[in-house]
């Protein structure tokens, strides 16, 4: 596994046939919308979305 800290890097290396990746939808709805990247169903009871919020 390799992290990344840019969504248009992890975007490239999928694009490039490097793995999959799991980020947000929104973050990719161009690029499946051209046909860069498709989207693949997933669904998996052990992980849940969460949200934070910083205070200020």
């Amino acid at each position: 596994m390799i992290s990344f800290s840019s969504l248009e890097a992890i975007k490239q290396c999928v694009a490039d046939d490097l793995g999959i990746a799991l980020v947000p939808e929104i973050a990719v709805q161009r690029e499946l919308a051209s046909g860069k990247l498709q989207k693949i169903p997933f669904e998996d009871d052990n992980i849940h979305p969460w949200c934070t919020k910083y205070a200020s």
